[in-house]
């Protein structure tokens, strides 16, 4: 039985050890890479507990950092084990997730004792932070490691899938799931999927996994590595015979077992080779297979072998250039991320705008404490006559009121240091903890002694200047007129203020949805509930969906990457070749050369000089694809009259064709979107500075 396993490499290579030991074929797929990141000195003082919800984030933390003395919680007793294996010595497991490990946190922490640290990566399942805020304690998250998905399945394993080679396939988490499905319909094997079983870790996984045609989707009992394989254990048909692993992998030759897991005692089972040695001496071989029809002569037998080597010599000599480009396509995310698009340039401006609007709301919230001054002198000033007073105590409530209303538009963040967990393991930890806030208590009462002997100075000389505006201003005895004056201001800046409550609400929250479309559908994932969204908040409901039209019918299930359409080509452009040069005839040499094409196939690199020829289109249409140019490879190669060549670009050619349809349309929409804005920035209220 046959199983494919589709974590990140270091887990898939523990998973792996475990099915080989009982007696699976494996093969490795990862469709997240864990990628370590730069990370700031990290600042261990005052930390009561280090917080992991992942192995990932225990080996980053243990890369970055020397101490094992200071508590640890981990999520489960996964990432504990690996706790204990590189050395921490008070490690608390919870039950295998996020609120179990708040809920350990909570019992056994004290939030007075110190913050705790939150070791996570750029992807964070549930919210640790927050329920552990709704307690009392200060976390603070650290990033150390980042999760990227695969961009394509390898070609090995289309290979496979398209073969009937895989019997199951395992499944950890609900990203990875959904990067394979997806992936699989990018590469147009998702209908090969029927041929498998999908063993899910969770009901979650087990739901991104329901958009492909599986076999079944089993789902284990409990979130536990063994669980999911006892799962796996107990459909394993009774007559199925243990695999044995390459010999390659038995000595930790292949990058799939390590010696340090044979020394360990996780080699995989042996079986008799015997067998499979017996089978494949029972099937003829070719030459067997040769002698056994008619022969036309030793002359004609000699012709034969010499196009034979000239097919197979023609076929080594042109396939050098495709010997390029080694790396598998589901270990590209581990290199460097390719030039910054344009959503990303989108967003920036998005933030640029936020900044705007908050230096915007500070100004306002000054002027408001500038006015408040100004009521307090008029009050002073002015003679306690009925109508007066009750004018200026309205004022004072007015003011209020739009400070309220103004802070309230400001942005909260706190001081943006990033979150985290962890638990003190002892007394004596915890005591020094106590003894630590204690010094920098008595520090602080030492600096705050001297700030108030600053302050009381700094307050007399403020009284002084107080004294002499009070001074001032009983001398110009103001009059009920300027009181009247500064009610049409505050008129006027409450009105600024709605304004600005409004100021692009409609046009950003309709760019932002728009943006949002666009980096799924540029990420070949579906993207039908970004389109919906998008389509609530469009001014123009039947022009975005003139727009739309060409691609929501795809939007449930997403558009292949260009990347994807690259890779794809290679197998299509081959098919197409074969098409091309399959003999007409019937006789000895038509069907031995047929025989040959199917398993060597030539094509020409340099394009040739035959403009009509197919082997030149196709080297030209790969060309324009190198260049980027996909909407001229497809004109290329629809160029091509051959029926039988056409028909096996036909599939390729609709999926590079709904491609280029949806980038133009989504350029479109983006256009639209950012029109929007600017011109709802034109419409914006002028502000007065005269008064």
């Amino acid at each position: 039985m046959q199983v494919l396993v589709t974590r990140p490499h270091d887990d898939a290579q523990e998973t792996a050890a475990l099915l080989r030991a009982r007696g699976y074929g494996v093969r490795i797929e990862p469709m997240l890479a864990v990628v370590p990141v730069a990370a700031p000195q990290l600042d261990m003082r005052g930390i009561q507990a280090v917080l992991f919800t992942s192995a990932n984030g225990v080996r980053a933390m243990a890369a970055a950092s020397a101490d094992r003395e200071t508590p640890v919680y981990a999520v489960g007793e996964a990432s504990a084990a690996e706790a204990r294996r590189l050395g921490y010595t008070h490690v608390h497991a919870a039950g295998g997730d996020v609120d179990l490990l708040a809920e350990l946190v909570a019992h056994e922490l004290e939030p007075a004792l110190g913050p705790l640290l939150h070791v996570a990566a750029n992807v964070v399942a549930g919210d640790l932070q927050g329920a552990l805020a709704q307690r009392g304690f200060e976390v603070r998250k650290v990033q150390l490691y980042e999760s990227r998905t695969a961009v394509a399945l390898s070609g090995e394993l289309v290979e496979a899938l398209e073969s009937g080679a895989l019997d199951a396939a395992l499944f950890f988490s609900p990203r990875t799931a959904e990067t394979f499905v997806t992936l699989a319909k990018n590469a147009g094997v998702d209908g090969h999927l029927a041929a498998l079983t999908a063993y899910a870790l969770s009901p979650a996984v087990a739901e991104r996994l329901r958009a492909a045609p599986w076999r079944d989707v089993r789902v284990a009992p409990h979130p536990e590595q063994e669980a999911l394989l006892a799962v796996l254990d107990a459909d394993r048909p009774a007559d199925d015979e243990p695999v044995a692993a390459p010999a390659a992998e038995a000595n930790g030759g292949d990058s799939t077992m390590t010696p340090e897991k044979e020394a360990e005692g996780e080699a995989p089972v042996p079986v008799a080779a015997e067998a499979e040695a017996e089978r494949a001496a029972e099937e003829p071989t070719v030459e067997e297979a040769e002698e056994e029809a008619p022969s036309g002569g030793s002359g004609r037998g000699t012709m034969i072998a010499l196009l034979l080597a000239a097919v197979v010599g023609l076929g080594a000599y042109a396939s050098v250039p495709y010997w390029r480009d080694k790396v598998p396509m589901p270990y590209r995310s581990y290199l460097p991320d390719l030039p910054v698009s344009e959503t990303r340039a989108l967003i920036a401006d998005l933030e640029k705008n936020v900044d705007a609007n908050r230096t915007e709301l500070a100004r306002l919230r000054a002027e408001v404490k500038t006015m408040s001054g100004m009521i307090e002198d008029v009050t002073d000033a002015v003679p306690p006559s009925g109508n007066v007073v009750a004018e200026i105590g309205a004022l004072k409530e007015r003011l209020a009121a739009l400070d309220s209303r103004l802070g309230s538009l400001s942005v909260g963040g706190g001081s943006g240091a990033p979150q985290a967990s962890g638990a003190a393991g002892d007394v004596p930890h915890r005591l020094d903890l106590i003894a630590g806030r204690v010094e920098q208590l008595a520090e602080n009462a030492k600096t705050l002694s001297g700030k108030i002997e600053q302050r009381g100075i700094a307050q007399r000389d403020e009284l002084e200047a107080i004294s002499r505006r009070v001074a001032a201003v009983e001398a110009s005895r103001a009059e009920a007129s300027s009181v009247l004056k500064l009610n049409d201001r505050i008129t006027e800046v409450e009105a600024m203020a709605r304004a600005m409550v409004s100021r692009h609400d409609a046009s950003l929250a309709n760019l932002l949805a728009v943006v949002q479309l666009r980096a799924k559908a540029q990420d070949g994932e579906p993207f039908d509930a970004e389109l919906r969204t998008a389509r609530a908040l469009a001014d123009d409901k039947s022009a975005f969906d003139a727009r739309a039209e060409a691609f929501a019918a795809v939007a449930a299930e997403g558009v292949p990457t260009v990347a994807a359409l690259r890779q794809g080509f290679q197998r299509t452009a081959t098919a197409a070749a074969k098409a091309a040069n399959a003999p007409a005839g019937d006789g000895l040499l038509d069907k031995t050369l047929a025989r040959v094409s199917g398993l060597v196939t030539v094509r020409r690199i340099d394009g040739g000089s035959d403009t009509d020829s197919v082997g030149a289109v196709l080297v030209r249409a790969e060309r324009l694809m190198d260049g980027g140019d996909l909407s001229g490879a497809i004109r290329e190669l629809g160029s091509i009259q051959d029926p039988a060549v056409a028909a096996a670009l036909k599939p390729w050619l609709a999926r590079a064709e709904r491609r280029v349809q949806l980038d133009a349309a989504l350029s479109t929409l983006t256009a639209d979107a950012l029109a929007r804005v600017a011109a709802s920035a034109m419409q914006q209220p002028t502000q007065k500075t005269g008064g």
